[in-house]
């Protein structure tokens, strides 16, 4: 094996442990020399065995997934953001979930109008947008947030939410064309 030249005292180096901070590796047998893995100690040819010394505890910075609040901003910039829509989801829009099951037969009156929760799919924390949303009554819309997931809930009343929120974009901009004729 190649032998490597010891380091003079004033250009020790410093490994980086992940755990404890700096480390300095000194063999044993001579307690000076500066050992690489288990390399033979180029100073007294003692076989790699050394002791660690902890330098200096290294202060870990806190991993910040979010932006502080104090920072300002959205997370998602790119979302539109629509409150007429919402508000006309809200008052003129069917439950998507409730007409599945009148189409179906389970369901004997067909879905009122209004009285829906906007749902958006993808949720607005995953970066859903307001033009991304379709008309669920609040028994499925809880249903949807909290017990099943969007595949599952997709495959039990046989629909799509990507087609629902394309349509429902659809009624929409036609109310507002229809609403700016009338005016």
């Amino acid at each position: 094996m190649k032998a490597h030249k010891p380091l003079p005292r004033s250009r020790k180096r410093l490994v980086r442990s992940p755990t404890w901070g700096l480390r300095r590796k000194k063999c044993r047998s001579c307690a000076g020399a500066q050992t690489v893995g288990d390399r033979i100690c180029p100073r007294c040819g003692g076989v790699g065995f050394y002791e660690v010394a902890v330098l200096k505890p290294v202060a870990k910075r806190l991993a910040r997934r979010t932006r502080p609040r104090a920072k300002g901003g959205r997370r998602f910039k790119h979302a539109k953001r629509d409150p007429a829509k919402l508000e006309w989801v809200r008052d003129r829009e069917r439950c998507v979930a409730c007409r599945a099951l009148f189409m179906a037969g389970v369901l004997a009156t067909y879905p009122r109008a209004g009285g829906c929760d906007p749902h958006h799919e993808p949720p607005r924390s995953r970066g859903g947008g307001d033009d991304q949303v379709c008309g669920l009554c609040s028994t499925h819309h809880e249903s949807r947030t909290s017990r099943l997931n969007r595949r599952n809930f997709e495959a039990l009343y046989g629909i799509s939410f990507a087609e629902e929120t394309t349509a429902c974009e659809a009624r929409y901009q036609a109310w507002r064309a229809a609403q700016a004729g009338a005016r």
